[in-house]
């Protein structure tokens, strides 16, 4: 399983100050003062989610996706107030869910024995990160743009192509199974390829929250 804390979410340049409602006044306050501040809010209600490390890593998450929201309210309007403790946090995972929606999908591969696995799309984009990108540390800089998410298709034929069974059995988990089983590996390159999107609506944070499941899982076998 890809690792929850090497994942990163690609942020923008934000700006100094912003304009905040506090006490029916409205005052320029520190940018990243107010990002902490809704950040907080946030983990308040999710951290029993995670433990550990994990923790750690949904803290950094918090941050970078509370700054895109408000960049992106600034963006639509440049004269955007954030309401400090106003009811935000309902817009803020509407917000989140549609953002989310290029990731709530699973790619199902399907064997010549009838055998169904499904393999998260996030996942798939995070190999096309790590396996096509140089980088200098062993962080996986996620692109909610990336262009394999507009164009499913070639995703698919970038999967087909450069990765085997033997990698991503590790990700996928089995979802019909027939007997006998085939080979596997053999058959990954021309097995039938689907990404299928999720019945829920999910958030950033429920991702995580996923992710962080799988590796639980991973230490209770080991």
């Amino acid at each position: 399983m890809l690792k929850a804390n090497n994942l990163k979410f690609i942020n923008e340049e934000c700006p100094e100050q912003v304009k905040v409602l506090f006490n029916k006044l409205k005052v320029d306050m520190p940018f990243e003062s107010v990002i902490s501040s809704l950040a907080h809010q946030i983990l308040s209600k999710n951290a029993f989610k995670f433990e550990g490390e994990q923790y750690y890593y949904f803290y950094e998450t918090t941050i970078i996706e509370v700054r895109e929201y408000i960049l992106e309210k600034l963006k639509q309007n440049s004269k955007f107030v954030v309401n400090l403790f106003g009811e935000w946090t309902k817009d803020f995972l509407d917000y989140q869910a549609e953002k989310s929606k290029p990731f709530s999908k699973d790619l199902i591969v399907t064997f010549s024995d009838g055998s169904e696995w499904s393999i998260k799309l996030i996942d798939l984009i995070a190999l096309v990160e790590d396996l096509e990108i140089d980088r200098d540390t062993e962080e996986i800089i996620i692109d909610t743009k990336h262009p394999y998410l507009e164009n499913e298709e070639a995703l698919i034929e970038w999967a087909s192509a450069k990765l085997d069974w033997n990698l991503l059995n590790e990700l996928a988990e089995e979802i019909k199974r027939p007997q006998p089983e085939p080979d596997y590996l053999k058959e990954w390159k021309d097995a039938s390829k689907k990404i299928v999107a999720w019945d829920d609506k999910v958030n950033m944070f429920d991702i995580i929250s996923l992710t962080s499941m799988d590796e639980s899982d991973d230490k209770d076998d080991s």
